[in-house]
């Protein structure tokens, strides 16, 4: 679902005439969540062996 996501994301963002690559949204999201104010905050975890 992610590599859908951010496939959406670069097709919306070239709609709307800024020319992106899915790499690059993909790279500044993943940076973007490695902030520490982030990874203070208690996430939802899920125990599954289906990933």
């Amino acid at each position: 679902m992610a590599v859908y996501a951010v496939e959406r994301l670069a097709a919306l963002a070239n709609d709307h005439g800024d020319s992106v690559i899915p790499l690059r949204i993909s790279d500044w999201l993943w940076n973007r969540g490695q902030n520490p104010a982030y990874k203070a905050r208690p996430r939802h975890r899920t125990l599954s062996v289906h990933y």
